[in-house]
């Protein structure tokens, strides 16, 4: 795969996001709506319920700022992957042994864990996108996590059939979320590690080596953006010549700033009434969006 261009491998590096958050959204999808009949086993009280349906989330929020500044400071990606995922296996793993009832609670701290690796695939992205490109990957990788979070209770109808041993470790209808889990966490790891390539840092080791469209090749990606450049400095010049070359251009100003003085000595409040407004809607506009993410996490997540 040495000789696959810089387009290819970014095809590639998405597929496997693309799969690490499909996952992730089967992280939630399978093990939360598992989690009381399993706690039932220990006879554990609500509280504990609640603390162990917070872990994840909790923990995934300290390692995304971790793997954030991480990924600022150029790490490696495939290698920050594997440790990332490993959390994840070893996570659920730990989330399926029923053997004390402190374990499911330390499984989801430590799966949580890899859910900050979610922090670099988003700056990844960043880099290896185009502007115009950029928001038709985000959206790939968003729509993967909530497909699978949506479908990811239905595969309990599939895992309560389970019913073995491994020695003494009881594999059935309450510890095969984890079990299942664990095994589709190392299944992401080996795709990850194979088809995950680190552009950025190709980038940043090859001078001039820029983010190019999937249409075009670097070369042709490099003379559009050079021409672009140059007619934009052509026409701006352009501009500023027939502007500045204009008889009238001394009066057309004199009389903008008497107008606008006038304006502000009618009214010299409206500027901030029109300031005040604008940041009251957007605030609304936060609180409503806000609002929306609420409900519709609430519809997947019952």
């Amino acid at each position: 795969m040495k000789n696959l261009t810089f387009s290819q491998k970014r095809s590639l590096t998405v597929f496997a996001f693309s799969v690490r958050m499909f996952f992730m959204g089967a992280e939630e999808g399978v093990i939360f709506p598992s989690v009381w009949l399993y706690l039932q086993m220990f006879h554990a009280d609500y509280w504990y319920y609640g603390l162990v349906l917070s872990a994840y989330n909790t923990v995934g929020i300290v390692s995304g700022i971790l793997v954030g500044y991480l990924a600022d400071r150029n790490m490696n990606l495939r290698l920050s992957g594997f440790i990332w995922n490993l959390a994840e296996v070893v996570g659920n793993a730990m989330y399926s042994l029923h053997f004390n009832m402190s374990l499911p609670l330390l499984g989801r701290m430590v799966a949580g864990f890899g859910e900050g690796y979610v922090s670099a695939i988003w700056a990844e992205l960043a880099r290896i996108t185009t502007e115009e490109e950029r928001t038709r990957y985000f959206a790939l990788l968003k729509v993967s996590f909530v497909l699978e979070l949506a479908l990811g209770p239905a595969l309990n109808i599939f895992l309560k059939e389970f019913d073995f041993y491994i020695g003494n470790w009881h594999i059935d209808f309450r510890t095969s979320p984890g079990f299942f889990m664990s095994l589709m966490w190392i299944l992401v790891t080996g795709i990850m590690y194979v088809f995950v390539y680190d552009l950025s840092d190709e980038m940043r080791k090859e001078k001039g080596y820029e983010p190019v469209s999937d249409g075009l090749t670097e070369e042709q990606f490099s003379n559009k953006e050079q021409f672009r450049v140059a007619s934009n400095m052509e026409s701006a010049g352009d501009n500023h010549d027939d502007i500045t070359s204009s008889p009238f251009i001394n009066d057309d100003f004199t009389k903008t700033e008497e107008i606008e003085k006038n304006d502000d000595s009618v009214n010299p409040d409206d500027a901030r009434k029109s300031s005040s407004v604008s940041f009251r809607d957007t605030v609304i506009d936060m609180f409503a969006k806000f609002h929306v993410i609420v409900v519709v996490y609430s519809i997947f997540s019952c």
